[in-house]
């Protein structure tokens, strides 16, 4: 396993990317990057691998030790107390609503048939559904800039996490707000275990 020369100082990550918005490839190059810096990187999903009761007792005992990446869909107050970097992604939401509807049909976000009263009754559904995804990823900004204003916080959007002629330009982005030098053979490890991950 590659790592960085010289480990930096262990820093507290969330991944709070919206859902359908590249939110996984975020936490990949995330916990790569961090991986690479300090080897006892600690990752996962935060309710799975921290516990949600337990959460602020497991970024307590962990910060300052190893690097800890958490991936959400939401930034929580009680999360940025702890908190380093916030990395957040952001879709068109009418795109991230049709990939919502494709990736889960039982939802049922898609007329049955194509009637004219079908649309007509899933149009407004749409529509608000549509202001609420725009709503929280705006609110996922504010939180986090708000509760911790030392905290660093970059915003992806969408097609810089699935564009591969855009990827390499955001590992750099990333590695910069949290503050790793990864250098060209960082670079090249990173990208290459995001397409181990894929494949």
């Amino acid at each position: 396993r590659l790592m960085g020369k010289e480990a930096r100082e262990p820093m507290v990550v969330v991944a709070a990317g919206a859902r359908r918005a590249g939110s996984t490839e975020l936490y990949n190059i995330a916990r790569l990057i961090a991986l690479y810096n300090d080897p006892n990187t600690v990752s996962g999903w935060w309710d799975d691998k921290f516990g949600n009761s337990r959460l602020e007792e497991q970024l307590s005992y962990w910060k300052g030790s190893a690097s800890v990446v958490m991936k959400s869909h939401s930034v929580q107050e009680r999360f940025m107390v702890h908190t380093d970097v916030v990395l957040l992604s952001h879709r068109n939401p009418v795109e991230q609503l049709c990939s919502f509807a494709l990736m889960f049909p039982a939802q049922g976000l898609f007329a049955m048939n194509d009637s004219q009263s079908a649309i007509d009754a899933a149009c407004p559904k749409w529509d608000n559904i549509c202001k609420i995804m725009a709503i929280n990823q705006r609110h996922n900004f504010i939180v986090a800039k708000s509760t911790n204003p030392n905290a660093t916080i970059l915003d992806v959007g969408f097609e810089h996490l699935t564009r591969p002629d855009l990827v390499a330009a955001t590992i750099i982005e990333v590695a910069k707000a949290m503050r790793v030098e990864l250098g060209d053979e960082g670079r090249a490890w990173v990208r290459k275990s995001l397409k181990n991950i894929r494949s």
